[in-house]
């Protein structure tokens, strides 16, 4: 994962400096990073990077909310983390759909859980596979609504609508899907919870509108998953 800091107090730019070399050296999971300070030459690189990481107040009459909202405009896709010693710039800062907002001074403990959970979220949005069958484009596995055996065949529906159509059982994309939000409703459904509106003993309503059943069986595990989906963070 590719950060870039944006920090102008030498002191806190190095404390920053240090959660981070910390943290490369306990997870799994590296980050690289770069410092940028020239504000008017952040916009030109912003694609390059996975995070960014900055302080909401910044020297030479820079709004800080005002450049993380160009950045967002810019890249959609990157996640946005403010520090700062001030509470009143929450609300502000959040303007810019920030991902996180951290209070000065930040634990290494904090920084550690909060990175791990932006991470795995990162992680899944990015993940997916290539099928050519379907498309010369990775197919992420976000972008599934739900999947369901219909006559021995297994439909995969996205969000755009689309539908693939194979002859995989339901339990192989089961066992593949274990590491992501995907929970089991009914023998013959696989649903997506990042896309569930909400759900009762009988059905599951999806953000799109489409209707899928519950079963009995089923309903006690998928409750927990839910639940465990809607708590994560």
């Amino acid at each position: 994962m590719k950060f870039l800091i944006i920090e102008d107090n030498q002191n806190d730019l190095l404390e920053l400096i240090d959660l981070i070399d910390n943290y490369n050296e306990k997870s799994e999971i590296e980050i690289s990073y770069d410092i940028e300070q020239d504000y008017s030459r952040i916009l030109d690189s912003i694609d390059h990077y996975d995070f960014v990481l900055m302080d909401i107040e910044l020297n030479n009459n820079t709004n800080g909310v005002d450049l993380a909202c160009k950045i967002r405009q810019q890249n959609k896709d990157i996640r946005i983390i403010f520090i700062s010693a001030f509470t009143k710039y929450l609300i502000d800062g959040y303007k810019a759909s920030a991902n996180l907002y951290l209070l000065k001074p930040v634990s290494q403990d904090t920084f550690n859980q909060s990175i791990d959970s932006l991470a795995k979220d990162y992680f899944y949005q990015n993940a997916g596979f290539y099928d050519g069958r379907y498309s010369q484009d990775k197919i992420y596995y976000h972008e599934i609504t739900y999947i369901e055996m219909i006559a021995r065949k297994l439909h995969i529906h996205f969000v755009d609508k689309n539908e693939f159509i194979n002859n995989d059982t339901l339990l192989k994309w089961s066992n593949h899907l274990k590491d992501y939000p995907f929970s089991q409703p009914h023998r013959a459904f696989l649903v997506n919870l990042e896309h569930i509106q909400t759900f009762n003993k009988q059905e599951i309503i999806m953000k799109n509108g489409e209707h899928l059943p519950i079963t009995d069986i089923y309903i006690e595990q998928f409750r927990k998953d839910y639940i465990h989906f809607m708590n994560r963070g």
